[in-house]
């Protein structure tokens, strides 16, 4: 089944998959409130799911037009295969 639907899906669990890219159609899932994607193996996240992350703080803390940056961790990975 295609991402987009799962519309009423609120919580996603994705950790310790070994994934190395997200598919940015995750943000069109209207009632996700938690994506769990911690030990995988990505690379970066999609430009559209910072977007999303950004628009999601900026409205949980009511600060509209207020710029937030995203930085990522980077190092080695411990799941990478070398």
């Amino acid at each position: 089944a295609a991402v987009e639907a799962l519309s009423v899906l609120e919580r996603l669990v994705l950790s310790k998959n070994q994934l190395d890219a997200l598919p940015a159609e995750i943000c069109s899932l209207p009632r996700l409130a938690e994506l769990d994607i911690s030990q995988n193996q990505l690379e970066a996240l999609p430009k559209s799911y910072t977007r999303y992350l950004v628009n999601g703080l900026r409205e949980a803390f009511e600060l509209p037009g207020t710029p937030i940056r995203i930085s990522l961790r980077t190092g080695r990975n411990p799941f990478a295969r070398d």
